[in-house]
């Protein structure tokens, strides 16, 4: 799972070194996004778009919903999947799912794959009601104020969140509480708020109770920090596993990586086939 290419799955290339290391015992199943996207900087260099993702850099409570129904419908209808795998968003976007359905099911129902791989991923976003305020406010609103109660186990916990716009403010703005991303948008005279959560080891008490392997790019990946802290998200009690290459924010090529790199993926596949 990673943003692809309509005409060439850049994944798929990506991963063939990968692959081969691993050997023919291996079978992968690709799995596009429906969303176009700009191509990550170099891609279009190489491959040809229109591009595609799960959601946008920061989605709606309805586009994750799309997008873990797409992930969901796959693993059910052409499963069973031994793993997961993906990179960037995609790997987000599956400790997501993975994610809601222990908060959903816990322990009663297995999860539908049985070890996870993350490359270069970044933290989770996590299913919420959300809040709709409707106004009459146009761009030039100044502050909004929002309330919330904690204690209520439906919406989102935040308990006040201030919102300011400056002057020159367009209507939109988006602000991080530590727990959620707010996003205030006008669009005909309406202002809207849709609490985004992140998943974080240090708030979140859900982990990823299979074996997860995780590809860190590196202090040159933007996201180092959050495929850290994605990695926390593991259960240390099936067993985490990170390998770190420091060469960014890719799947880097080259004999020593890649079988580095298929080494962490194995140890995740043994981890499930010996119970170790």
């Amino acid at each position: 799972m990673g943003i692809n290419s309509a005409l060439l799955d850049i994944l798929e290339t990506q991963t063939a070194q990968i692959r081969a290391q691993l050997g023919p015992s291996y079978e992968f199943v690709f799995l596009d996004g429906e969303v176009e996207c700009a191509p990550a900087p170099g891609v279009s260099n190489i491959f040809p778009g229109p591009y595609l993702s799960y959601y946008p850099a920061i989605p709606t409570q309805t586009e994750l919903e799309a997008a873990h129904s797409l992930v969901v419908s796959v693993l059910e209808e052409e499963g069973p999947f031994d793993g997961i795998l993906g990179f960037s968003q995609g790997a987000a976007l599956a400790a997501s799912v993975l994610l809601e359905h222990t908060k959903k099911y816990g322990s009663r129902v297995a999860l539908p794959v049985k070890c996870a791989v993350f490359i270069c991923g970044s933290l989770p976003f996590m299913i919420s009601k959300g809040i709709r305020i409707d106004s009459g406010l146009g761009p030039s609103v100044q502050s909004i104020h929002l309330e919330q109660d904690n204690e209520k186990e439906s919406g989102p916990s935040i308990s006040v969140v201030s919102i300011a716009l400056d002057d020159e403010s367009d209507g939109s703005k988006t602000i991080e509480d530590g727990l959620a991303t707010i996003t205030l948008q006008d669009e005909c005279n309406e202002v809207r708020l849709d609490p985004m959560k992140r998943a974080h080891p240090a708030t979140s008490v859900c982990r990823i109770s299979i074996p997860t392997a995780h590809i860190i790019g590196g202090r040159k990946d933007g996201y180092f920090e959050e495929s850290k802290a994605l990695a926390e998200l593991g259960d240390e009690k099936k067993g985490t596993k990170t390998f770190t290459h420091n060469m960014g924010h890719v799947i880097p090529r080259g004999e020593q990586v890649k079988r580095a790199m298929a080494d962490t993926i194995t140890w995740a596949v043994n981890r499930v086939r010996f119970q170790v």
